[in-house]
């Protein structure tokens, strides 16, 4: 087990790569298959995780980069 907060992985992570789009979750980019806005949702691996409100922007913004 390891005793980091998510925000000390969070500041070693790729900002590329991953986001935190969640207060508990930090995910990866490349792994996202679906996103659901409407619902504020998205979904890796057949897992619906939730996106805040407050990281919708950073996600809408990073996925129009990759496009």
């Amino acid at each position: 087990m390891l005793r980091k907060t998510l925000k000390a992985f969070e500041t070693m992570l790729s900002d590329a790569d991953f986001l935190r789009i969640h207060r508990s979750y930090i995910i990866s980019v490349s792994a996202i298959e679906t996103v659901d806005f409407n619902n504020n949702q998205l979904i890796i691996q057949g897992i619906e995780i939730p996106i805040s409100r407050n990281k919708r922007n950073s996600l809408e913004q990073l996925l129009r980069r990759v496009e």
